[in-house]
């Protein structure tokens, strides 16, 4: 997880599932590896990480109207979000250097929900059986 940013400074949180060992190495020059499993848990981590960050940045932006209507000035708001337990959001909410569009936050919302197709990351890679359905099923019912 990350940006290109991240990328050139060697600091990816890197989610792999299946066999790394013949990678370990270019991945260990982009950042952290976490090992998840099997073919497609890093996928389905992903997933998960980047919802809870999603949610995560909507509620920084739900505080920050919170405090404007309150009349409290932005920079203290800001600078007491950043030093709070929810700091890693805010950091997050107010980088300017990272890459991360709201159609790819949108992208991996779709995935995570389930919208046009399969759920099962883990079974059949994401893109589902004849007409969109996965044999698989949801998410959770077999794993």
């Amino acid at each position: 997880m990350g940006s290109v940013d991240r990328a050139a400074t060697g600091e990816l949180l890197i989610l792999a599932g299946g066999e790394t060992e013949p990678v370990a190495e270019l991945l260990a020059e982009l950042g952290s590896v976490t090992r998840c499993g099997e073919v497609g848990t890093g996928a389905s981590l992903k997933l998960v990480l980047i919802s809870a960050v999603i949610g995560g940045v909507a509620l920084v932006a739900e505080s920050l109207r919170l405090a404007a209507a309150l009349g409290l000035p932005a920079s203290l708001t800001r600078a007491s979000l950043e030093a709070s337990p929810v700091g890693g959001l805010g950091g997050r909410a107010f980088a300017t250097e990272a890459y991360f569009p709201v159609e790819l936050a949108a992208k991996d919302v779709a995935l995570a929900t389930g919208v046009g197709g399969c759920r099962c990351w883990r079974r059949c890679g994401g893109v589902g059986g004849a007409g969109g359905s996965c044999r698989g099923g949801p998410v959770g019912l077999r794993d």
